[in-house]
């Protein structure tokens, strides 16, 4: 969580941020007792919410306390405050050694005497028995006066969970750390500073902390990292089996400091410089008696670098990145041998998980070291979340509430995404506003080099520059050429071509992959089934079939298929609609989820049990009960097209009840004759439809803004409907003939939703943030009357009951809550959670509500997720994932 300054915790108090740290946020604080300025960090939720990890985190702090030096930044102690725990610790002025290498090469000059107090300080922690685990020079402060201190000393090891008895190699000495109940490993460290031995999850000691310091001075000699790679797992890599670039040093580099560097930086614990205090003594001897610069190439070569060993447990963005591991693997290999694959998984950002819906809702920057992905939190409000190298958090993209299908700049620096699949927009990573660039344009966007967005809408091809502007017509559905209608489009290599879904019909039925050259119009077919297709850079098209991956081989340059599709990976998720759940970087990382698809229609009694399931996996919205409890009309979504189908709940017979793609949100007439929902095929409008079927849709109001029905009047001559504007949501009353003019209801500075009217008609509940956040608001209908909040703390999605003395509502995305009441005088006689909602979806639930109440109220019409626990929870990743694909599908 942010912190405003001024936020008091304890007896501190917040100034101003200073960042975030690989453990924490970082704020500078005043200690309003000491009257000294201090800094201090919050921890991660993943470690304050952890009993084990908090014990050993507090025993740890206590040892890490002791550290006395000049050249360590001081730890003042750990504190609490509520639910929140951050340690105290001095403020330390200055910049940061990797502050300094960024400006280029540090003189020997400079570097020496700045190393010396590194090795003093590390000498200093070694001899009370304290290792730093994650030494780099981003935590090296180095004040205008040249005193160097030591940031984030042993914090590495606090965040490990107890030692276990047996001392030996396994995960509770070493940065892999793994939680008692679940045996997921963590890794903790930053990529280019792991020994290997760290990496590989193996037991350390000072030795770690030698080779980092190896590699910080190389850098500072070369502003250059010695294992600087394109990607975490990459730098891992050569952490394992490459040696530095010698020839780097400068010619001025004295031999003995070369011959240190070379030192600290065998691979093999046994053969590394053994004591940091050794170091010191060449520093000290170096700056005493200044020798001769050593020619580059002078020195007999490299130290022989002990044996190769294979891929170690990895994670998603290595780095000081945590993840999940899931297994490792050791052997001798040859040098330039590549390496094997390896799977693992990683949560997502704690207490969210990840929804259903319409369209990819991940995606991977194009050099592999941003990950941004979908998730609802608590609220089920669905928000982007990015997950970068170098760090240990998952952190929500400030103004992309609602989003979806994100895609990112070929840069990495912009990622684009969809709110509502109505709005288009992209947002800076690195903070700042989201920009509008259209609305209603379309979704599935990819960004191209030559600075357009592509993407598809109404079965063509539109493009958009990347500053906004007026939609250009790009391609068109040719039947004469076999594309009935593109969606889901990829730009090929070049930009001269472009991957696709083909489509037909209201429903967009997929017919199949197929690629467009934009030179010649030549259109190839790839495969007659299959959604979503993907682009390797193997010279591989990969599409799904059910939840199986497949892939075949193509040629760019002959502009032809190589052979028969393959199936390459099986239980990866596709939505109802075909969206696939998947995304590969260039450089063979695989993301993507595993499980069913979307959500199964379920009654759920009071107490949260399944009584049975009337519907398989689909991506279902806002189902609604009629008047009788007879039918469901509910929301499907299909291949991103929308559309109203209804269930006969005695038969079981499901139906389409609309075919336009674009219909959503439905409501029952009083009389339940008809269905009435919102329409958005040619502009924004509501409409009614018979129930049966047996006649055509009649507009009831149209509007140039995003409109949807609400409640109607139980005389079924006035229509309550909701209105959103780009700054709120209003409510409106309109005649149920169509033809009039709305009447403002409820329009102010504040957004007003989520209508529900009692069954006599007398009273109106709603949701409105007047008072700061979503609550349930009710109020005599039409007026004149008060206005009472009914939540406590929260709420959205009312529904009345049918005799109109309860209303339920959910909460923060937890539970389900009906409020008992009596009208006359009005007063909330009682509030009670009838059951917890993590099992069931309710997508933003403060706009729409996903549930219905039953006749009786005894039962819930609900949509389950049971069953996919760990499919919400868990992104599943495969690093160098090509060598598999081509081994499984070559293209020679």
């Amino acid at each position: 969580m942010a912190l405003e300054a001024g936020t008091k915790l304890g007896h501190y108090e917040v100034v101003s941020s200073l960042g975030a740290g690989g453990m924490g946020e970082v704020y500078r604080a005043k200690d309003t007792k000491l009257g000294r300025e201090v800094a201090i960090k919050l921890l991660l939720e993943e470690v304050s919410a952890d009993p084990e990890r908090m014990a050993r985190f507090e025993r740890e702090a206590r040892v890490l306390a002791s550290l006395n030096h000049n050249n360590i930044a001081t730890l003042h102690g750990f504190e609490k405050e509520g639910d929140t725990s951050f340690l105290v610790m001095e403020l330390v002025e200055g910049e940061t050694l990797a502050d300094r290498i960024n400006r280029g090469a540090i003189p020997v000059e400079e570097v020496l005497p700045l190393f010396l107090q590194i090795a003093e300080g590390l000498e200093a922690a070694h001899e009370k028995g304290v290792i730093h685990r994650d030494l780099k020079p981003a935590n090296i402060k180095v004040s205008d006066n040249g005193n160097v201190k030591i940031l984030d000393f042993g914090l590495a090891k606090a965040m490990a969970p107890e030692a276990d008895d047996s001392g030996n190699a396994s995960v509770s000495m070493s940065p892999t750390l793994t939680l008692a109940a679940t045996q997921r490993g963590e890794i903790l460290g930053t990529a280019a500073y792991m020994s290997p031995e760290q990496a590989r999850g193996a037991a350390v000691d000072r030795r770690t902390d030698v080779w980092a310091f190896g590699a910080c001075l190389y850098e500072s000699l070369t502003a250059a990292s010695p294992f600087d790679a394109d990607s975490g797992p990459d730098s891992m890599a050569k952490v394992l089996q490459v040696e530095p670039d010698w020839q780097r040093l400068p010619r001025d580099t004295p031999a003995r400091i070369r011959e240190l560097v070379e030192r600290c930086l065998v691979k093999s614990p046994r053969d590394r410089l053994h004591d940091i205090a050794d170091a010191r003594i060449e520093i000290e001897t170096a700056i005493a008696k200044p020798a001769a610069s050593a020619e580059p190439g002078s020195l007999a070569g490299p130290v022989a670098q002990s044996k190769r060993m294979l891929w170690a447990a990895a994670t998603l963005l290595v780095g000081a990145a945590l993840a999940s591991v899931g297994w490792w693997q050791l052997g001798p290999s040859e040098p330039d041998a590549p390496l094997p694959p390896l799977r693992f998984v990683i949560d997502v950002a704690a207490g969210t998980y990840l929804p259903p819906g319409s369209g990819s809702n991940l995606a991977i920057s194009n050099d592999g070291q941003t990950l941004v992905y979908v998730a609802s939190d608590t609220s089920d409000t669905s928000r982007l979340y990015v997950r970068r190298l170098g760090e240990l958090r998952h952190t929500p993209i400030a103004g992309t509430e609602r989003a979806g299908q994100p895609f990112f700049s070929p840069d990495g620096l912009w990622v684009g995404f969809n709110v509502d699949s109505v709005i288009t927009k992209k947002v800076l990573l690195s903070g700042g506003e989201p920009f509008t660039l259209c609305q209603g344009c379309g979704s599935n966007g990819v960004w191209g080099e030559d600075g357009n967005i592509l993407y598809a809408q109404d079965g063509s091809l539109w493009r958009i520059p990347e500053v906004g502007g007026t939609p250009e017509l790009v391609a068109e559905p040719t039947p004469e050429l076999g594309v009935s209608g593109f969606s889901s489009p990829v730009l090929l290599p070049g930009g001269k071509a472009i991957l696709f879904q083909d489509g037909e019909g209201a429903g967009f039925v997929s017919s199949g992959i197929a690629v467009l050259s934009l030179d010649t119009d030549e259109v190839v077919r790839i495969s007659d089934q299959g959604t979503d297709p993907i682009y390797s850079s193997t010279g591989h098209i990969l599409f799904p079939q059910g939840n199986t991956l497949f892939a075949v081989a193509f040629d760019i340059e002959r502009f032809e298929v190589q052979g028969q599709p393959v199936p390459v990976l099986q239980g990866v998720r596709v939505e109802n609609g075909g969206a696939l759940q998947a995304v590969v970087s260039p450089d063979g990382l695989l993301v993507y989820r595993a499980g069913g698809s979307g959500t199964q229609l379920v009654w759920a009694d009071r107490e949260g049990r399944v009584e049975s399931v009337i519907e398989p996996w689909r991506v279902f919205y806002g189902p609604r009960l009629s008047p009788d409890g007879e039918k469901i009309a509910v929301q499907i979504t299909t291949g991103g097209k929308h559309d109203i189908w209804i269930r006969e709940v005695a038969s079981g017979t499901l139906r389409p009840l609309t075919t336009t793609g674009n219909a959503s949100n439905p409501i029952w007439t009083p009389d339940g004759a008809q269905v009435t929902f919102s329409e958005s095929s040619e502009g924004f409008v509501i409409q009614s439809v018979p129930a049966d079927g047996s006649g055509s849709a009649e507009t009831v109001i149209s509007s140039e803004y995003p409109i949807w029905p609400e409640a109607w009047l139980p005389d079924g001559r006035q229509l309550v409907f909701r209105q959103d504007s780009q700054s709120s949501s209003d409510l409106f009353v309109v005649d149920a003939g169509g033809g009039g003019s709305a009447t403002p209801l409820l329009a102010s500075e504040f957004s007003e939703h989520s209508a529900a009217l009692s069954h006599n008609g007398d009273w109106l509940a709603y949701v409105s943030n007047r008072s700061g956040g979503d609550e349930v608001w009710v109020r005599p209908f039409p007026g004149p009357g008060g206005e009472h909040v009914v939540s406590l703390g929260g709420g959205g999605g009312p529904v009345w009951s049918r005799d109109s003395t309860e209303i339920y509502y959910r909460v923060d995305g937890t539970g389900l809550t009906v409020a008992r009441l009596q009208t006359e005088p009005f007063q909330i006689l009682s509030r009670e959670r009838l059951f917890n909602v993590s099992d069931f979806w309710g997508g933003a639930i403060t706009l729409r509500r996903h549930y219905d109440v039953g006749l009786d109220g005894e039962r819930f019409l609900m949509l389950s997720m049971k069953g996919t626990d760990e499919d919400r929870t868990r992104i599943h990743v495969v690093l160098n994932w090509f060598e598999e694909l081509k081994r499984l599908m070559p293209t020679d």
